[in-house]
């Protein structure tokens, strides 16, 4: 009986020794909530905070790549879990891995779309009032706010939020809030949809691509035209004449940059043509081979010789022919 208590005693000893080592000698990596990059590619290195990480970050970390961003992207969310799991299968479960929050922000460094430096404190229960005014005051007072998903808020508490900064205007617009929960840091994201709505020339039919635009075929309509106010027709006579650079749909809106003027002359037609030689004129008849405003030079075919001669576009129509020297 002594010899059995004594050998339990023993294991126990040394299952105690084997715990104690374990959590004293597990080395524990801690997740960032949010990463800086500048290439496309982020390394799972660049996941670590180094400020809360105790123990050196395994070479293999700055070799393994976790994910690839789309160059057109300045800013995407991950699941902190799914970096997690990823790092521990690089590492082989040689490491503790812990993250605080549900997702980790991804930000091109230097980007347009970058966020405020630091989060911005306020009672979870006054963050619509304040983002409503906050909106108005950066957009104008006749802009429209609508929260999309007001159950990101948190009822109570003080909440962070971080604002993007943007040299464009976006009708949707992505506010972090950070709060926490239970001893825990979590951080969520509230869409914005912002509304700017006026009276603007929109399409009363299908007008095609290439077709010239008649008092027809316009209408004055209520659109929201946020961020492209500068690019909006509001009176129907400003379009009318204006060829059309692509096809509209039935109420779509008419966009400044989307109709060019016409042509004064256009290709096939037959024009007159002169070249002055001294005090002679001399004149024929050519085939414009492309359209033309007046002042443009433009190629076209002489009727009798057919030979290919090019001149500017003048008032008549008519085209001076240049020459050597002209």
């Amino acid at each position: 009986m002594r010899k059995t208590e004594l050998k339990i005693s023993a294991l126990l000893a040394l299952a105690f020794l084997l715990l104690s080592t374990l959590s004293l000698s597990d080395p524990i990596l801690f997740l960032r909530d949010r990463v800086l990059f500048e290439d496309n590619i982020i390394f799972a290195s660049d996941f670590i905070d180094p400020d809360r990480t105790k123990c050196d970050i395994p070479r293999i970390l700055h070799d393994s790549i976790v994910v690839m961003v789309p160059g057109n992207l300045n800013r995407m969310f991950l699941d902190s879990r799914s970096v997690a799991n990823r790092i521990a299968q690089i590492l082989n479960g040689k490491y503790r891995i812990f993250f605080d929050t549900e997702r980790i922000l991804l930000l091109r460094r230097g980007s347009e779309n970058a966020l405020t430096s630091s989060f911005k404190e306020i009672e979870c229960e006054n963050i619509p009032k304040f983002l409503e005014k906050f909106m108005k005051d950066r957009y104008g007072d006749d802009v429209t706010v609508t929260f999309l998903n007001m159950d990101t808020i948190p009822t109570n508490g003080i909440c962070s939020l971080s604002i993007p900064k943007r040299s464009h205007p976006s009708k949707r617009t992505s506010v972090l809030i950070r709060y926490r929960k239970e001893n825990t840091i979590r951080v969520k994201s509230l869409t914005i949809l912002l509304k700017r709505m006026r009276k603007v020339v929109v399409a009363k039919r299908k007008i095609k691509y290439g077709e010239m635009v008649g008092v027809d075929d316009l209408k004055l309509s209520e659109m929201d035209i946020f961020g492209m106010e500068d690019d909006v027709l509001i009176k129907i006579d400003d379009a009318i004449g204006k060829k059309a650079r692509k096809s509209f749909r039935v109420g779509e809106i008419i966009k400044v940059s989307d109709l060019i003027d016409p042509p004064y002359v256009v290709r096939g037609q037959v024009v007159m043509a002169y070249i002055l030689i001294g005090d002679l004129k001399i004149t024929t008849f050519v085939r414009l081979m492309k359209d033309g405003k007046i002042g443009e030079v433009v190629s076209c075919r002489n009727i009798d010789s057919g030979k290919l001669i090019y001149g500017v576009v003048e008032e008549g129509p008519k085209i001076r022919v240049l020459v050597e020297g002209s």
